[in-house]
């Protein structure tokens, strides 16, 4: 058998699809999906921290766009393939934990379905770095799905159809509006780019000890 520290990006991906398929979600258990950048890892910050030591691009947190769109000059093709370069650079290796990770492993550990949908891409370079991270780190979760589409995932899954999707947890005003719209509940990190969304079932969370409340409330 090939160690596992040898494995290349498609074995990654291969083994950690037949680890998921050794569970099934039995149709009882409560199910939230949970988003990974800038909700259990500092993408943002780190890929800032990226632009400026690599590309000599200053950028402010504090701007009300995800990926700086108004602060880099260039077309939305030149800035995703700033973006693709930090992939590509192994660079999603690096990121930290955000404290909301605890909470999500502790739910897990109450017997409540984890299913991770990330907007990531799904290849075997993104995807290998994904689940590489996840692992070091010691995440608690059951499947995970690469999906710009999270919302029409979300509708069409077994939870949403047995009722058992009890929320999502993501900061992307896109996603959770979507979600809301769709009747399914929501909690949000406040940024300075979701801080505008608001509805009667998203509910806005400014760090993990009020994420753990608004979860444990509707478990």
């Amino acid at each position: 058998m090939i160690p596992e520290g040898t494995w290349d990006d498609k074995q990654v991906c291969r083994r950690s699809d037949e680890q998921f398929a050794l569970s099934k979600w039995n149709g009882y258990q409560s199910v939230f999906i949970w988003d990974i950048d800038d909700v259990i890892s500092n993408f943002r910050s780190v890929y800032a921290s990226w632009l400026a030591t690599e590309k000599n691009i200053i950028v402010d947190l504090s701007c009300k766009e995800y990926f700086f769109e108004r602060e880099l000059v260039g077309s939305s093709a030149a800035i995703h393939a700033l973006y693709d370069e930090f992939g590509a650079q192994r660079r999603l290796r690096n990121l930290d934990r955000l404290e909301a990770f605890d909470v999500m492993n502790k739910l897990h550990a109450e017997d409540v379905w984890i299913h991770i949908v990330t907007a990531r891409a799904g290849t075997d370079v993104s995807a290998s770095d994904t689940f590489r991270w996840l692992r070091t780190h010691g995440a608690s979760y059951d499947r995970i799905t690469f999906t710009h589409d999270k919302t029409d995932f979300a509708v069409q899954s077994d939870y949403f159809d047995a009722g058992k999707l009890v929320m999502c947890i993501d900061d992307s005003p896109t996603h959770v509006d979507s979600y809301a719209r769709q009747g399914i509940r929501c909690a949000m990190p406040v940024t300075s780019y979701n801080h505008h969304i608001t509805h009667d079932i998203i509910h806005a969370y400014e760090h993990a000890g009020q994420l753990h409340d608004i979860v444990k409330s509707f478990r």
